[in-house]
């Protein structure tokens, strides 16, 4: 039976908008714990449990908006004071459910840097010691060798009917063990390495294009470091990942992408009943309103949109719409 080793780490326009109402609660002004009725008001969309919020003030929550952020901070005098809407709405943006590596791996960007997508079973996992089991159940990362049998090419094509590879185990709650199916993002030429290059952010962009396979090269990982494995637990979370990756490949790798056919997609995945897929669309999201986002994508429209998620409309009014008119502006000087 023929193998394919897998080198692997498993890895603007100027807008008009009404501002929301403030209630008397202004960026900088002292306030106190009598002011929180008035807080809510001002702040329907808090998402969050800062530290200066009393624990009985419960809020609104937002799944995506895992980690406690602060809307407040000290003056000068040690007066407690508002941030501003940009700066609460960034703190919520660093508060979401993406971790450093998640950010980079989600299924649109998957989509975007890799030249073949598979369905396969673990057949046998290997260099897996007791102690890298154990590891494996408290999140920890561990080396370990794989051999799957491919039983779907969704997107390129490996020839045979197994393939070996060594990569970097992000499992979390999933041990290696035979059986277990999965679908896998691989490359043949192009990987790319933001963690050893930050300044390579290229891939990010919406009208990147990802240079041409290498044909001679052997299957690796997409990326240096993060997870190209997604687990297939039950035949209807199969059912949906291969649904939703097929969308994605064929919107941004099958023809040319329109942003707004991809809003429109994103859109339709914001609320989707699977946690991985809405929370994947979000980051495409972010990235699609934000300075990777193409200039001919109409902020407005997003702003405008009565289905849009209150933080996205805080994100384009903050923001987005602000960063775009300064690009303007310092482009005009040049």
């Amino acid at each position: 039976m023929k193998r394919i080793l897998i080198i692997a780490v498993v890895c603007t326009s100027v807008a008009v908008f009404a501002e929301p109402p403030t209630n008397g609660l202004t960026e900088g002004r002292p306030f106190s714990t009598n002011d929180l009725p008035g807080l809510r008001k001002a702040y329907p969309f808090f998402d969050g449990m800062p530290p200066d919020i009393p624990e009985g003030d419960i809020r609104r929550r937002d799944e995506w908006e895992t980690q406690p952020y602060s809307i407040t901070k000290l003056n000068a005098k040690g007066e407690r004071v508002l941030l501003s809407k940009a700066e609460i709405t960034d703190n919520r943006r660093s508060a979401r459910l993406a971790g450093v590596y998640s950010c980079f791996t989600s299924f649109g960007q998957l989509a975007k840097i890799c030249d073949g997508v598979f369905i396969g079973e673990i057949v046998e996992a290997r260099y897996l010691s007791a102690e890298d089991e154990r590891a494996i159940k408290k999140g920890i990362v561990v080396n370990v060798g794989l051999t799957f049998r491919v039983e779907t090419n969704l997107f390129g094509r490996i020839p045979t009917i197994s393939t070996f590879a060594p990569m970097s185990w992000y499992g979390g709650e999933h041990s290696p063990e035979a059986g277990k199916k999965l679908m896998v993002f691989y490359a043949k030429g192009y990987t790319w390495n933001i963690f050893d290059n930050i300044q390579d952010r290229g891939p990010l962009g919406f009208d990147w294009e990802k240079p041409p396979e290498d044909t001679s090269a052997q299957p690796s990982v997409p990326l240096k470091r993060g997870s190209c494995l997604l687990f297939l637990d039950t035949p209807e979370l199969e059912s949906a990942y291969i649904e939703v990756a097929s969308q994605y490949l064929d919107l941004l790798r099958r023809k040319k992408c329109d942003p707004d056919t991809y809003y429109a997609y994103l859109r339709s995945l914001a609320k989707s009943p699977v946690l991985r897929i809405r929370q994947d669309a979000r980051e495409e999201m972010l990235r699609l309103l934000g300075p990777y986002g193409p200039d001919r994508f109409d902020l407005q429209r997003a702003l405008d949109d009565p289905d849009l998620m209150d933080f996205f409309k805080d994100y384009i009014r903050y923001i987005a719409i602000p960063n775009r008119e300064r690009r303007h502006a310092e482009a005009q000087k040049k």
